[in-house]
C-alpha cells in the first residue's frame, strides 16, 4: 500500500460515509456497496480485496449494486492506514475492531503455549502422530491410564515424562518407576 496520504484520506472519507467495518467469527471485514463501480474500483486498487457485482437491488426499481470487501490481515492493514482520517463513530468502531482482533491473536498465541488442560506445550511433551496431528503427552498418558483403569487392566507401571510425580500418586494411585 504505497499510496499518498491524499488517496488514503479520500478512501477514509468514502468508507466513513459508505463503508461498514465489522469483526465476525474472528475475522475483520471492511466493505462498501454502491451503484457506481468507479469509487469501489479505486478502493480495490488502493487496498485489494474483492469487487463483485452488479447485484440486483433489494428495492423495487432500484439500480444494480456493486460490492467491495476486504478481510483479515488486509482489512487490518487498511484500517491502520485510514484510522487517522476517520472521525466519530467510524473511528471508534475501527479502534474497537482492531483491539478485539489483537486480543483474539494474543489468546490464540497463549493457547499455543499450553494444551487445553494447561500442560506446557514443549517439544518433550508434544507427541506427533504419523498423520502430523500433535497432542500433549501428559494428556495421552492420563487418557491411556483411565482407559486401562476402566478395563480393569490395573495396576500399570509407567514412567511419566516431565510432570509432578506426587500429583500422579495422589490422583491416580500409580506406582512409578
Amino acid at each position: 500500500m504505497g499510496c499518498d496520504s491524499g488517496e488514503i484520506a479520500w478512501a477514509a472519507g468514502f468508507l466513513e460515509g459508505e463503508g461498514n467495518i465489522s469483526c465476525s467469527n474472528n475475522c475483520i471485514r471492511v466493505r462498501a456497496a454502491q451503484v457506481d463501480r468507479v469509487p469501489l474500483g479505486r478502493l480495490h486498487e488502493l487496498f485489494g480485496g474483492t469487487l463483485n457485482g452488479p447485484y440486483e437491488s433489494q428495492t423495487p426499481h432500484g439500480k444494480p449494486v456493486w460490492q467491495w470487501a476486504i478481510f483479515s490481515r488486509d482489512a487490518q492493514k487498511c484500517l491502520e492506514n485510514i484510522i487517522p482520517f476517520l472521525s466519530g463513530k467510524k473511528a471508534m468502531t475501527a479502534h474497537l475492531v482492531l483491539a478485539e482482533q489483537s486480543k483474539i491473536i494474543e489468546e490464540r498465541n497463549a493457547r499455543k503455549l499450553v494444551c487445553k488442560h494447561g500442560h506446557p506445550r514443549t517439544p518433550e511433551n508434544t507427541y506427533t502422530a504419523p498423520t502430523g496431528n500433535e497432542s500433549c503427552r501428559i494428556c495421552r498418558n492420563i487418557a491411556s491410564y483411565e482407559s486401562k483403569k476402566r478395563r480393569n487392566d490395573i495396576p500399570i507401571v509407567f514412567e511419566p515424562a516431565d510432570f509432578d510425580k506426587i500429583m500422579w500418586r495422589e490422583k491416580y494411585g500409580l506406582r512409578l518407576k
